[in-house]
């Protein structure tokens, strides 16, 4: 059976998201990092850096004095930030989905055990059991880590393998600042935002005849002029920082980084507000759409990264979480007439 959510009474997701990480913010001007930009074409993952950047921009008033990919020399940052609270990017690459974020993680903890440490907000997911044993040692090695989930089953997976504070949070895409965006038109019909990469569940191969007649893609990436001179500059600054003094380079890196991930979330929220209603197996498909007040409907990924989320901060309303895909169809329509009064196309 399909479940709607129905809105809640309690605080809002950006103020609790503030009040998590402002306990590690207590000296507005002082230097901190944020670390392990997404330098890839997820749209999500964007959007969390453009939240955490905001919301860390009011915190502690000020940007940050360090910043970095995980393709970055760890040693790096001991030059460029000799003190200061060090953030990392938060997300869904908690575990061994996603190795490369994980071991620049672990490699930070490793060089810099009496420096604070705070892991943005994410979810956890492992399949190795050598893999959990690496992250377990590298964790309880440090010496003041401290670790921000956003579900619950990732709190209880990481209260009992982990020798840290744990603390629930909600996402940093809440923390975006949607007047900064142009505003969104009401858009149109039934848009459908689907994965296609290694966290798509089994039945995903039934996607096509399903939703046949549906416009149906991914997260679209900005136009190639709008990225490729910044992804160019990226690397020269990438490389200018570890031989150059001054945190001139630092400046573009940071702002290379921010310009790369706004296009994205523009791209991201353009897309979506085609759609009158959306379908999508995205968290950050659910997320932008709740903050671009968009109805939609909601399937899990393998994991059930989606359903654990949404059981956390269900205070949204206009969504549903379904089964399947099918189910999905079926629930995206009734929507659609519900709402506007146009039938869903025939199939």
């Amino acid at each position: 059976m399909t479940k709607a959510l129905h809105q809640h009474q309690s605080p809002p997701l950006d103020a609790r998201l503030r009040t998590a990480v402002g306990a590690f913010t207590q000296q507005p001007g002082a230097p901190y990092g944020l670390l392990d930009f997404p330098h890839h074409s997820n749209t999500g993952d964007s959007a969390i850096w453009v939240g955490e950047r905001m919301l860390l921009q009011s915190l502690c008033e000020r940007p940050p004095t360090y910043v970095s990919t995980c393709l970055s020399r760890p040693e790096e940052l001991g030059r460029f930030l000799p003190e200061g609270v060090i953030f990392l990017h938060g997300g869904g690459n908690f575990g061994d989905l996603w190795p490369h974020h994980q071991n620049y993680r672990e490699q930070i903890l490793a060089l810099y055990p009496h420096r604070q440490i705070v892991l943005l907000p994410q979810s956890i997911h492992f399949r190795d059991q050598g893999a959990l044993e690496r992250a377990r040692r590298a964790v309880g090695r440090h010496r003041d880590f401290h670790l921000m989930v956003r579900d619950r089953p990732s709190f209880d997976f990481a209260d009992t393998h982990f020798d840290c504070p744990v603390i629930l949070a909600p996402d940093s895409a809440f923390a975006i600042e949607m007047d900064r965006f142009p505003p969104a038109g009401m858009g149109t019909g039934i848009r459908c935002l689907f994965r296609d990469d290694q966290e798509q569940r089994a039945d995903a191969t039934d996607r096509a005849a399903l939703f046949a007649g549906l416009p149906n893609e991914d997260w679209r990436r900005p136009p190639a002029q709008a990225l490729n001179w910044r992804q160019r500059a990226l690397l020269w600054s990438n490389r200018a920082a570890t031989r150059l003094p001054g945190q001139f380079w630092m400046g573009l890196r940071l702002s290379l980084y921010d310009q790369m991930a706004a296009a994205l979330v523009q791209t991201g929220l353009a897309q979506l507000a085609e759609a009158h209603v959306v379908v999508t197996d995205r968290l950050h498909g659910h997320i932008l759409s709740s903050l671009l007040g968009r109805p939609h409907v909601v399937i899990d990924n393998f994991y059930g990264k989606i359903r654990n989320y949404i059981d956390a901060w269900s205070a949204i309303a206009d969504c549903r979480i379904s089964p399947d895909y099918a189910t999905a169809r079926r629930e995206a329509e009734a929507l659609l007439a519900r709402r506007t009064g146009e039938p869903g196309p025939s199939r």
